[in-house]
């Protein structure tokens, strides 16, 4: 969580949690095992920042389990997760971020928000507080879908018509990741970059 100290040692409590989930789990309870497993993580990374003495500690997250070409997608704060479906780009996750309220509320717009002095305060973290609330959604999957895991990183440099050209030009998972990251880096990336590309194959 930008801003604040440890965030390394958040995002990687985080991945030890949701690393742990077995393959049972998440076949029998996909989303819930990503809630389960985040809320783990909320209660380590907090006794872990009262050790170190950094009461801001956090870390903002997006995770994804795919059973039978569906797809459980949660999160907390501002990491995104998108599908792309014959080129055209769906948002699937909403911002746990101030400005993302104030959008919701009709009192500031897109362009507004974009420029917002406090476009960078997340309204949910893991750590942020004695408990934390996670957002799932499911969406069913078909042949050829892409999906897009990100951080704030990739979506605050990048319009979403660099990432479709991403997602639709021939290339393997690794080798989109590879090009959003240098797209990215070319444009500035003023935070830190992180993707993950998921693309359903066909037979």
């Amino acid at each position: 969580m930008g801003g604040h100290g440890h965030g390394d040692v958040a995002s990687d409590i985080v991945i030890e949690c949701l690393a742990s989930i077995t393959d049972t789990e998440a076949w029998s309870d996909p989303g819930g095992s990503l809630v389960t497993q985040f809320e783990r993580a909320n209660s380590r990374v907090r006794d872990r920042a009262r050790q170190l003495g950094s009461p801001g500690m956090g870390a903002t997250a997006v995770a994804l389990v795919v059973r039978q070409a569906l797809a459980s997608v949660a999160w907390v704060g501002d990491c995104r997760a998108y599908l792309c479906r014959r080129g055209a780009l769906r948002l699937l996750t909403r911002d746990h971020t101030l400005v993302q309220d104030l959008m919701d509320q009709g009192e500031i717009s897109s362009e507004e928000a974009a420029l917002h002095p406090e476009s960078h305060v997340v309204t949910r973290a893991i750590g942020g507080g004695p408990r934390v609330e996670v957002d799932v959604v499911r969406v069913p999957l078909f042949a050829e879908d892409w999906l897009l895991l990100c951080s704030d990183g990739l979506t605050g440099c990048l319009y979403e018509e660099r990432m479709v050209m991403a997602l639709t030009t021939p290339m393997s998972p690794q080798d989109v990741c590879r090009q959003l990251l240098a797209d990215a880096l070319e444009v500035g990336a003023p935070d830190n970059v992180s993707v993950i590309a998921v693309h359903m194959r066909g037979a």
